[in-house]
């Protein structure tokens, strides 16, 4: 009796349907669809992931430090010998260098190299070249980097990241421990800091008594000595349209050497002359040249380029080496191109999974399913395994640029399905069966299909050859596209019909509800007693 009502409701139909050979070719495509997902996660997990590709701009930036003891002219004279080996690569057409840029210890370069299409070197491989000449200068930190789009003031480094604490003896042991780490690790150069703390520095000690005694207040010699050493503001000086500041202060000869400071004399209130040597004593130390500051912390930034690593490869192993090193009380935290990764990952991230949602209630409104949609919607995923084996293939990395090409894939992916299906429900409409329908729909659909998915392919070409002046970083977004266009097009005409068709049976699944009505109904409950009977 079971059986009978079973067969009667259509469940032995629909299990016999599962065994024939339109069932086999159905779960012989899921399962090449459940491959490409698979594979295009994988693919991913290989790929390298950054903010944005390096691009040939032809100019970078070099920077040089000497030790804090350098006077300007010792810099200059190791800027110079930069500058004589630099002249022997032909692939740079001039520079501009400047010496004491930011402190007498240290100086700048502008290089300029020769039209891309004139030079065999990319401007990567220059800056190779570049530092493996600052490694030759003694006693010289250097760092070769690509000019920041905010200026040459501001470091365009690719890890940039800030030590912050309480204590600046503390924050500069931490720091060169995390710069001792980054240097023996492999695919670090350039490592430098801003936190100079062996700057030779005079500490003037006023005796308080003392100059009370004598008729003078601390403030008074302190300005004093600031006055007579480092010069006072006193007039500007107009001509010819431009004014200048005039300053007093001691001769060069008579400000030179520490005990100059002890030979100042001053007036007391009184009138009369007195020598601070008398109530003033003089220290020798060292000290910070400039106390950074972040979010109203004492910080260190600590400035990294990477040389055959991506940033997101290094980022977790700078923060993993930060940790072992930094006690409580102490923090880190990247900024600069490393924070701004980061920031947009999370963002890109929330805005493709809104696209998505947005897609679906658009085609759920459009087509009035819940169903249809998803398998409208199943060219996106099967475009994964061609935008990442593409980029791949390529040499491309996942970045920014990578990551707005999925979500254009969002509505590029799915037009093919609409096209698809919604062929498929008008010829429904008219009295076909599912099956039936979506071949005609395949075989009317196949050529708009075909047009647009090699238009779109074609339009972005030129940028996936990256012929032009600085097209290494917008290369990733048209790669992506032309290989989630090519796989998403070729298994969205296999794998759409079939899950349309596994949909369009759940949806239309009435069996639950006729087993539930012939089972509970007073009438068929009698019935099937009686026949059990």
């Amino acid at each position: 009796n079971l059986i009978y009502r079973l067969m009667k409701a259509g469940l032995a139909k629909r299990i016999l349907f599962l065994v024939d050979r339109r069932a086999l070719a159905a779960q012989a495509v899921m399962a090449m669809a459940m491959a490409a997902l698979v594979v295009g996660g994988w693919v991913f997990t290989m790929l390298g992931k950054e903010f944005v590709t390096a691009e040939d701009e032809g100019r970078f930036m070099v920077r040089l430090e000497t030790p804090l003891s350098y006077s300007l002219e010792k810099t200059d004279s190791v800027l110079h010998r930069l500058e004589k080996e630099m002249i022997n690569i032909p692939e740079i057409d001039h520079f501009f260098s400047v010496s004491g840029y930011d402190g007498a210890n240290k100086a700048i370069a502008m290089v300029t190299l020769t039209p891309k299409a004139e030079r065999k070197r990319s401007q990567q491989q220059l800056q190779v070249a570049v530092r493996g000449l600052l490694r030759q200068l003694p006693d010289v930190r250097g760092t070769v980097s690509n000019i920041s789009p905010l200026g040459a003031g501001s470091r365009n480094e690719d890890i940039q990241f800030v030590l912050q604490g309480p204590d600046i003896d503390k924050i500069d042991q931490y720091s060169r421990e995390l710069m001792e780490r980054l240097e023996a690790t492999q695919g670090y150069v350039g490592i430098t800091r801003n936190l100079e703390i062996g700057k030779p520095e005079i500490r003037v000690k006023i005796d308080r008594a003392r100059a009370a005694d004598a008729g003078v207040s601390v403030r008074e010699v302190a300005n004093a000595v600031a006055a007579l050493l480092g010069g006072v503001k006193t007039v500007d000086f107009r001509e010819g349209g431009k004014s200048y500041d005039v300053r007093v202060r001691l001769m060069e000869e008579q400000r030179v050497l520490p005990q100059d400071v002890q030979r100042i004399w001053m007036r007391a209130n009184d009138g009369r002359l007195l020598d601070v040597s008398s109530f003033v004593t003089l220290e020798q130390g060292v000290g910070p040249n400039i106390i950074n500051r972040l979010d109203r912390s004492r910080s260190a930034t600590i400035y990294a380029n990477l040389e055959g690593k991506l940033l997101g490869e290094a980022m977790p192993e700078v923060q993993a080496m930060a940790d072992k090193i930094l006690p409580d009380g102490y923090s880190s935290s990247f900024v600069g191109r490393a924070e701004a990764f980061a920031e947009t990952t999370g963002y890109i991230a929330f805005a493709f999974i809104l696209a998505i949602a947005l897609t679906y209630m658009v085609l759920a409104a459009q087509f009035e399913s819940f169903a249809h949609p998803l398998a409208i919607m199943m060219g996106l995923p099967l475009s994964f395994i061609g935008a990442f084996g593409l980029l791949f293939l390529m040499g491309n990395s996942f970045n920014l640029f990578s990551m707005i090409a999925l979500i254009m894939l969002v509505g590029l992916a799915t037009k093919n399905g609409i096209l698809l299906i919604d062929y498929t429900k008008q010829l429904r409409e008219k009295g076909m069966n599912a099956h039936e329908a979506l071949i005609e729909a395949g075989a009317t659909r196949l050529r708009p299909i075909l047009m647009t998915a090699v238009s779109t392919i074609g339009g972005v070409l030129p940028v996936v050859l990256a012929l032009g002046v600085g097209s290494e970083s917008r290369q990733p977004m048209a790669v992506a596209i032309a290989g989630g266009m090519v796989s998403s097009t070729v298994l969205t005409l296999l794998v759409v019909p079939v899950v349309y068709s596994y949909l369009d049976q759940f949806a239309n699944w009435k069996l639950i509800r006729r087993i539930q009505h012939h089972f509970m109904a007073p009438g068929a409950i009698k019935g099937s007693q009686g026949k059990q009977a």
